[in-house]
């Protein structure tokens, strides 16, 4: 193994992001998000994804995920529920199974007041991250592509990480939830996001909305 590919795989097999491939694990077989805003609350969360109050409760993910309300949600079709958990000054939405944090533009308006990352798992295109500042996309990266596509202006902040990590600079062939777990890593490396796996499954509050999230144009 050469020097890089070992630096690569340190990334992909962080001990701190390896629960994410076991389940229960918001990222399944086909979809899943993590939506991360710095220092705001719980139910700031909820109400920037229109979250009905009524519905949320506090749930295991095994729970919520056998849940008879919840567990025939589709990616298009509701209930749109998220957990949500608050981890040193970052609070994040889980989605398992959908990504309306990114699709529905919540990810973006939260950062008109904060900093948020978003990261979206898609097995029919390709998996995303977003690093969102008050002033926009600060940096943008389609995750595990065989092509270079890291681009915003926080890009020499991220570039050396990524490079190390496998996800910039020459494809590495690995599975697509490895590409997810090294992007964490670098995350966790940078801005300071840790979602443990025993926080994410473990008891959260938990909540649905029926509609989608319309915004003006």
């Amino acid at each position: 193994m050469t020097d890089g590919a070992a630096r690569a795989e340190q990334y992909s097999h962080d001990p701190d992001w390896e629960w994410l491939l076991r389940q229960p694990t918001p990222f399944d077989e086909f979809f899943g998000s993590l939506t991360f805003a710095r220092n705001i609350g719980i139910d700031e969360m909820f109400q920037a994804f229109e979250i009905e109050p009524a519905t949320i409760r506090v749930l295991t993910a095994e729970q919520a995920l056998k849940d008879g309300g919840l567990r025939d949600a589709g990616f298009e079709d509701p209930p749109f529920w998220i957990r949500v958990a608050t981890v040193g000054e970052w609070t994040v939405a889980i989605e398992f199974g959908q990504c309306k944090g990114n699709l529905e533009g919540v990810a973006s308006a939260l950062a008109g007041r904060t900093e948020v990352v978003n990261v979206d798992y898609n097995t029919f295109a390709w998996s995303s991250l977003s690093y969102l500042t008050g002033d926009g996309m600060a940096l943008g990266l389609t995750i595990g592509a065989p092509y270079d596509s890291a681009s915003g202006p926080a890009l020499p902040r991220f570039e050396q990480h990524l490079r190390s990590a496998g996800l910039l600079g020459g494809y590495v062939d690995r599975p697509p939830l490895r590409h997810i777990v090294a992007t964490m890593s670098v995350l966790s490396r940078l801005v300071g996001i840790t979602l443990p796996g025993e926080v994410c499954n473990g008891p959260l509050p938990t909540g649905y909305r029926m509609h989608p999230i319309t915004r003006d144009p």
